[in-house]
């Protein structure tokens, strides 16, 4: 993705720091304050592997093959000219069809150049903090993760291999578990807009229990977990490295776009966040005894 204008943080190494709390986006600069226990009310939805394209439909709209490659999941038409409207009638490569949302990353690439097929991501919506949650609203588009976040920062940005902790990079996973990419999006809305300039700052994360005055309307925590088969992640990066200056696997970051079926996810959100239910694994054959 092309983030003309806005500076990148410096370059550290450090492997999964341990900064346990939550964080507001604040123009370029992330604040870090206590984390919070979560909520019981959560939905997870496994998706597969869609497809691949050099191509982004919240940063370059109707601009084939301009950006770095990346991995799609969910509706299955994500390209440079999707709509609001082509994606939701798309089939889903999800469990749960109608989750036709767009979910993509970029590729993770192997040492000697070639894209590495994901085996699956699961995406995880979450009922966390004092206000209660509404869900996205229909045509919302979001982006999480580098440069605002430190790839490495647990509990939002990093790369897990199964032993709980966020690292900076493939590399530090080595032989623990199946490599993961984990993102966690912001869930403070303005209000208002379903986008920005920067695709960022309608969105900010909660400090503590509570969103920013700037940001009030509580939506679902969404973290996705992108699974690899490897468990040795060393000399393995992103396709986007190159193009934002950074060491192998440190521009980790992921786009959203709600093009869900509407009535599905609110109904979700009554039925399973709203109630502190657990619905791990929601997929069609149990959608029914879930929706609010």
């Amino acid at each position: 993705m092309n983030h003309s204008g806005t500076q990148l943080a410096p370059q550290r190494r450090h492997t999964s720091a341990r900064l346990m709390g939550m964080i507001l986006l604040v123009g370029s600069f992330v604040v870090l304050a206590p984390a919070q226990a979560e909520a019981e009310g959560f939905v997870s939805i496994r998706c597969r592997f869609s497809h691949q394209v050099s191509d982004d439909p919240i940063v370059s709209p109707g601009a084939p093959g301009v950006t770095h490659l990346h991995q799609f999941f969910g509706s299955t038409r994500t390209d440079a000219n999707s709509t609001h409207r082509s994606m939701a009638e798309a089939p889903s490569s999800c469990r749960l069809a109608k989750d036709t949302a767009g979910y993509w990353a970029p590729a993770l690439v192997s040492p000697d150049g070639q894209a590495v097929r994901p085996i699956s991501q699961i995406a995880y919506y979450r009922a966390l903090g004092d206000d209660p949650v509404r869900a996205f609203p229909s045509d919302l588009r979001m982006i999480a993760g580098f440069p605002m976040i430190w790839t490495g920062t647990e509990g939002f940005l990093g790369w897990g291999c199964g032993n709980g902790q966020w690292y900076a990079q493939p590399q530090d996973c080595t032989g623990q578990g199946q490599l993961k990419a984990n993102i966690t999006f912001p869930s403070c809305w303005d209000g208002f807009r379903l986008d920005s300039a920067d695709h960022r700052s309608h969105m900010a994360y909660r400090v503590g229990k509570r969103c920013p005055d700037s940001h009030p309307v509580n939506l679902p925590t969404l973290r996705t977990h992108i699974t690899y088969d490897l468990v040795d992640g060393s000399g393995y990066g992103l396709s986007s490295d190159p193009m934002m200056g950074t060491e192998n696997g440190r521009s980790l970051h992921a786009d959203f776009w709600n093009t869900w079926h509407q009535e599905t996810l609110e109904g979700l959100v009554r039925g399973c966040l709203l109630t502190g239910r657990n619905c791990a694994s929601t997929t069609d054959a149990n959608l029914s005894e879930r929706l609010g």
